[in-house]
């Protein structure tokens, strides 16, 4: 009897701390997939704008790390062979602060609408390669020679008390529109 006992108290240690385990770890992995699915969206988002973009209208609008501005293209004008913009700068903000990228977009009398904004971002989020192909900080002459952006979301949040978990995701964009 004491030995069926004893097998016992040991299955049902086994058992509680197995669901202990489980507890800790699904909250975890949880919130980290939830962090991964706001990453890929943050980068979705982006990549789809600056797909868009003339390479110049980035460029000649002061870029960073931290601050993109440009217009989309929308089209080719036949008879002259320019492009067509919108008449809207889209422009992204990094705020180190407070850990927010905002997407604002500018119109030509200057007024300014915020479409989105997301937090938790630990560093700027612009990249682009110099002459030797290593990734910089966002400059306009960089970007003129490489034709690349590079978009680069670290992203963290706090779990289960003073848990941080990170996760970082990187999108390259090759500038078609010259």
């Amino acid at each position: 009897m004491m030995v069926v006992a004893f097998i016992l108290s040991v299955v049902l240690a086994g058992a509680l701390a197995s669901l202990n385990a489980g507890q800790f770890f699904f909250p975890l992995s949880s919130a980290k997939i939830d962090l991964q699915a706001k990453a890929r969206g943050i980068v979705s988002r982006i990549v789809k704008d600056t797909r868009q973009a003339a390479n110049w209208s980035i460029a000649n609008n002061s870029p960073s790390s931290s601050y993109i501005k440009f217009q989309q293209v929308i089209g080719l004008d036949t008879g002259t062979g320019l492009y067509l913009l919108t008449d809207d700068f889209t422009e992204y903000i990094y705020d180190s602060i407070t850990g927010k990228i905002t997407c604002n977009t500018v119109s030509a009398d200057a007024a300014s609408v915020k479409n989105w904004e997301t937090d938790n971002i630990t560093q700027p989020p612009f990249y682009t390669k110099d002459l030797n192909g290593n990734e910089v900080d966002l400059n306009k002459d960089d970007l003129n020679n490489s034709q690349e952006l590079i978009i680069k979301i670290n992203i963290q949040e706090q779990v289960k008390g003073a848990l941080n978990i990170t996760y970082v995701l990187r999108a390259e964009v090759k500038i078609r529109n010259e």
